[in-house]
């Protein structure tokens, strides 16, 4: 659970490109003595403020609660769940997660929305290049919300371990499905139905489908009839 005590604030190039042209706008009013130059800086400058207010508000109170990270191999992509809850009495909007560092480096997510009260799952991906274990010991979670003049963002403390196995070569199909194509070819030709099960034969088309093995057929073999 984040407190106000660990979110950081600061202002982004837009609000510094912004301070640059408000000083320019108070610097010809101060010297045409024009009050519309000075209400406009008063103006513009309460609205960035209240925006800083909103961002950092936006992210205080997050409960956010790491998921599970499942094994890859290596040149492919890690992928990890955050479980995020908002027991806030306001909406959090545009919650990024990120780590700049590795092993994470480059893996960016976009949380659009959490209502107040209401829970979210939010999947992290992440290219991974050498095989190994690897240990993902925080991520940071940011956001620029309403108006992008100025950044909130804390480091949430993880403990997820995931393993990057050697990344398999060829396109040799599975010995398994060479194996059940070979038995399904040996299996006895159709007899009658009776009580006791014979084994399996392979599927002729215009038979009915209530004999066929489709657990068979889930773990990626051909269609095979249970004969009795």
């Amino acid at each position: 659970m984040t407190g106000h005590r660990h979110i950081h604030l600061r202002p982004t190039r837009y609000a510094v490109m912004l301070a640059a042209v408000l000083a320019a706008i108070w610097f010809s009013a101060t010297n045409y003595e024009t009050n519309l130059g000075y209400l406009t800086v008063f103006m513009v400058a309460s609205m960035a403020l209240v925006s800083a207010i909103h961002t950092w508000r936006n992210l205080m109170g997050l409960e956010i609660a790491p998921g599970r990270a499942w094994p890859v191999f290596a040149q492919t992509q890690v992928r990890f769940d955050l479980h995020v809850h908002n027991p806030s009495k306001w909406d959090a909007r545009a919650i990024v997660f990120d780590n700049p560092l590795r092993p994470l480096k480059g893996g960016v997510a976009r949380l659009e929305h959490v209502p107040a009260g209401g829970s979210r799952i939010q999947e992290l991906m992440a290219f991974v290049g050498i095989r190994g274990q690897y240990n993902i010991s925080s991520i940071r979670v940011s956001k620029v919300y309403p108006l992008g003049l100025f950044r909130a963002w804390f480091w949430l403390p993880l403990d997820l371990k995931y393993i990057v196995y050697p990344k398999p070569s060829g396109s040799r199909p599975w010995q398994e499905t060479e194996s059940a194509e070979a038995d399904a070819r040996t299996l006895p030709a159709p007899q009658r139905d009776g009580d006791d099960f014979e084994g399996l034969r392979p599927y002729l088309p215009g038979e009915s489908k209530r004999q066929v093995d489709w657990k068979a057929v889930a773990r990626g073999r051909p269609l095979l009839v249970k004969n009795f």
